[in-house]
């Protein structure tokens, strides 16, 4: 854990390669992002995956260093929910899990403009503040079986944190742009108190289309 944060504390100690405290307002923006999630268990065939197509928000300010001519460091930080949803099986159970988190990292972006597309690359911690699990009755009931929601706590369940690595790509038109990302989990999410070293790892993923405007 503490490699990743060390990565994104020198992303964001980065000089602002030029920037003046009167043109701050110029980099600063604000994106809007929806997307689905995945909860991989790292179990044969995919057993045990929560990878269900399911709309959740994220949001995040950001503000655009110029290093190069082409390369921009865009910091961010906001709130995202992720998790994963299950297949529902014969009996009819199914469940999920979701996660409240703030994050906070850095996105290296190449803008061309030869190119009508932009690219990124980039590194982010995510640190829960609640995380919910729901399972839609008992997972060893019968079919046929009047089934509830059932909610409860998960926390115990998983680490505090979660690094991910992503790569976007985007285009914007004035001062409005839209990207897509796709995050993968780098570290094993479960929590290592309750699991031994050679259990299936955790690993959660994201993609995230963001709508965003810059000032």
């Amino acid at each position: 854990m503490k490699k990743y944060l060390i990565i994104l504390l020198f992303l964001f100690s980065l000089p602002a390669a030029g920037q003046t405290v009167s043109s701050f307002p110029s980099g600063l923006g604000l994106e809007i992002g929806f997307g689905s999630n995945e909860l991989l268990w790292g179990l044969r065939d995919s057993e045990g995956d929560r990878s269900v197509f399911q709309l959740s928000l994220s949001s995040r300010i950001y503000y655009k260093i110029n290093l190069s001519q082409s390369i921009k460091l865009k910091p961010f930080f906001g709130y995202i929910r992720f998790g994963g949803v299950s297949e529902e099986q014969d009996n009819g159970y199914k469940d999920e899990f979701y996660f409240d988190a703030f994050e906070f990292g850095g996105l290296a972006v190449l803008e061309e403009e030869s190119l009508p597309l932009n690219f990124s690359l980039g590194l982010k911690v995510k640190k829960y503040t609640n995380a919910v699990s729901k399972a839609y009755g008992g997972i060893f009931d019968e079919p046929g079986t009047e089934r509830n929601w059932i909610e409860q706590d998960a926390s115990f369940f998983f680490d505090k944190y979660s690094f991910n690595i992503g790569a976007g790509v985007g285009t914007s038109f004035s001062n409005f742009y839209i990207t897509m990302e796709y995050w993968v989990g780098l570290n094993d999410f479960k929590n290592d108190d309750l699991f031994n070293s050679d259990d299936p790892k955790i690993k959660e993923n994201h993609y995230r289309l963001f709508l965003g405007y810059q000032l």
